[in-house]
């Protein structure tokens, strides 16, 4: 008698007597019906959260740190794209910056599993105060300002909003 191999599919031997050929095609017709199913379940949980929309959300996506304090988030991930909005305010003691406009990352949140970019990713600052640059870490999902205005002063309460998207 025949057997299901490796993969799922019906292996025919001569000794495969059924009553009918109807009944002989069915064996392997529902053992492929099934690999194909067991297949296809597997492929569906992964593809899945690719295709989410999860709409917009205003919590649990991001998390403050260093000396920033989160006012506001707002993300969204459709299709394994996500647009990120964060508003932050500086909590911490003055940063001049020097007159290259290199300052050692300042850590200012952190984005949750799940959302983080593949790559580095720029973030836009809303443009008020100090000329910033912003980046998102692909595997940390650290949010750092790392570099500013030559010669600018990040004060105690100083406020910006970060702006980006990427893919997951």
């Amino acid at each position: 008698m025949g057997s299901i191999d490796t993969n799922g599919i019906w292996q025919y031997t001569e000794a495969d007597i059924q009553p009918t050929f109807s009944d002989l095609l069915n064996l392997l017709a529902g053992s492929t019906s099934d690999a194909v199913a067991a297949h296809y379940a597997s492929l569906a949980s992964r593809i899945t959260p690719l295709e989410e929309d999860t709409g917009v959300l205003t919590t649990g996506v991001v998390a403050p740190a260093g000396d920033w304090t989160l006012g506001s988030q707002f993300a969204t991930r459709v299709s394994g794209r996500v647009e990120l909005q964060i508003a932050l305010t500086y909590a911490g003691a003055p940063i001049t910056v020097p007159a290259d406009g290199n300052i050692p990352d300042s850590l200012c949140a952190v984005v949750a599993a799940g959302w983080r970019p593949r790559f580095n990713r720029p973030l836009v600052p809303d443009g008020g105060g100090p000329v910033l640059a912003a980046r998102c870490a692909a595997s940390s999902g650290q949010i750092a300002i790392t570099a500013v205005s030559p010669g600018a002063i990040i004060s105690t309460g100083f406020s910006t909003t970060l702006s980006g998207d990427w893919h997951i």
